[in-house]
C-alpha cells in the first residue's frame, strides 16, 4: 500500500486469506463488553477501516440482531474479512472498498444506525480524520453515533504511554499520531456531532461516541 492509504503497524498472521491481528485478539473483549448493551437493536453497523474482520464476526456473535458492513482500503484485508464473515453471512455483508481519504467516499451509503471505526486515525493523516467525521454525518440516520476506538491524547491529562506513543508514530511518519480528544471535538461539532459519552479501556485507550444532532 503507498502512504496515503491508511496500514497497520503490527505483525499480523493468517490462516490463508484470514489475517489474525494480535491487537484485535486483546481488545475485542473488552470493546464487545463496553458495546454489546449500548448498541440499539437492529443495528445497522458501518464499520470503517475493518482490518483483519475480526471485530465483526465477535461483536456480531455477541448480538444475532446486528448487522455489519465491514470495510477497508487494502484489498488483502478486505478479504480476509470476507473471509472471517463466512459463517456470519446472514448478519456481515461483503467488504466494501472504501477510504476517508477519498472525497464523497459517503456517497450511496445511508441509513446507518452506527459508524464504528477502531484503530485508525492514528495511522492516517489527520485529512482521513476529517473525512471519517463528514462523510460519518451522511450516511448516518438522525440520531446516529459516530464510535471511535484506540488511544487519544486529552491535554495535560496525556497518559504518559501515549504521549510516548505519539512520539514513535511523528517518527515513522509525520502525518501519524496519537490525536487530541479537544481536536476530535471541535471538527465534529463542525459537522453535526455532539460527544455523548467517554467510556475508559484497558491500556489507555478509550471509546469516544458522538451522536448526530
Amino acid at each position: 500500500m503507498s502512504n496515503e492509504n491508511i496500514i497497520h503497524t503490527e505483525f499480523r498472521g493468517h490462516e490463508a486469506a484470514r489475517l489474525i491481528s494480535p491487537s484485535v485478539e486483546r481488545n475485542k473483549i473488552p470493546i464487545g463488553n463496553a458495546l454489546v448493551n449500548f448498541l440499539p437493536k437492529g443495528a445497522n453497523i458501518l464499520e470503517v477501516a475493518s482490518g483483519t474482520g475480526e471485530h465483526a464476526i465477535h461483536f456480531c456473535g455477541l448480538r444475532p440482531d446486528i448487522h455489519w458492513q465491514p470495510s477497508d482500503p487494502d484489498s488483502e484485508s478486505r478479504k480476509s474479512q470476507d473471509e472471517w464473515s463466512r459463517d456470519f453471512r446472514d448478519q456481515i455483508n461483503l467488504s466494501h472498498n472504501i477510504s476517508t481519504l477519498k472525497p464523497n467516499w459517503a456517497n450511496r451509503l445511508n441509513n446507518y444506525d452506527i459508524v464504528f471505526c477502531a484503530n485508525m486515525i492514528h495511522i492516517a493523516p489527520w485529512s482521513a480524520t476529517v473525512g471519517l467525521i463528514e462523510g460519518s454525518y451522511s450516511v448516518l440516520q438522525r440520531f446516529g453515533m459516530l464510535v471511535l476506538y484506540g488511544p487519544f491524547l486529552d491535554g495535560k491529562n496525556s497518559a504518559h504511554s501515549n504521549l510516548r506513543f505519539d512520539e514513535r508514530l511523528k517518527g515513522q511518519n509525520s502525518c501519524w499520531g496519537v490525536r487530541e480528544i479537544n481536536d476530535i471535538c471541535n471538527v465534529s461539532n463542525v459537522y453535526g456531532f455532539k460527544l455523548y459519552k467517554t467510556i475508559n479501556m484497558p491500556s489507555n485507550n478509550k471509546i469516544l461516541i458522538f451522536k448526530k444532532l
